[in-house]
């Protein structure tokens, strides 16, 4: 009987010392955060002796990037009224075509380049490259200044590419078209 009694005494003392000790919460893994969306990856800027004129001023800016109010200045030669917050790649094409003399499209949308200009079979030096974004009949798009290439990318010199003015690679398979400016000879 004592055995017993010793028994209980023990149960009873380990269940007390329990009830002293804070339960531990119950941890929840760490949530993983989502992937990030991954930038462009900055291509080599080439040395073109005797330069487009749009190309140097293009390269002027290089560095740019949100909330410089430089886009601002972009977007009014789109004739937009906005700022960083909105897409500017166009406004930025049209900046450089407006600051040497030559008509832009004179408008925010990528895609309106596509009805500008002359159309070029294959990308040279300092043509006006549209893009598809999201969907290829959608209306999303993203232009920039052709500066060379690989097997699979484009590398051009354009604004908001990662919020800033900047050489970036895009796919050639979403190309929608390669643009030249109206009788201005070809290098």
């Amino acid at each position: 009987m004592e055995v017993l009694f010793n028994f209980i005494v023990t149960l009873i003392r380990s269940l007390l010392k329990r009830q002293d000790e804070a339960p531990k919460p119950i941890e929840k893994p760490p949530e993983k955060p989502a992937p990030p969306i991954p930038e462009p990856i900055p291509a080599p800027m080439p040395k073109e002796p005797g330069d487009l004129p749009w190309m140097k001023f293009a390269k002027s800016q290089l560095g740019v990037k949100e909330p410089d109010p430089a886009i601002k200045k972009y977007h009014e030669a789109a004739r937009f009224n906005a700022d960083f917050n909105e897409s500017w790649c166009s406004s930025f094409v049209c900046w450089c075509f407006e600051q040497c003399g030559i008509e832009s499209v004179r408008d925010p949308g990528a895609r309106e380049w596509l009805e500008w200009g002359e159309v070029l079979d294959a990308p040279i030096y300092g043509c006006v490259v549209v893009y598809w974004r999201g969907e290829k009949k959608g209306w999303k798009g993203h232009v920039h200044f052709y500066t060379g290439e690989d097997q699979k990318y484009n590398f051009g010199l354009g604004g908001n590419q990662g919020d800033a003015v900047r050489v970036a690679l895009y796919p050639k398979a979403q190309v929608l078209g390669y643009r030249w400016p109206k009788g201005f000879p070809k290098p």
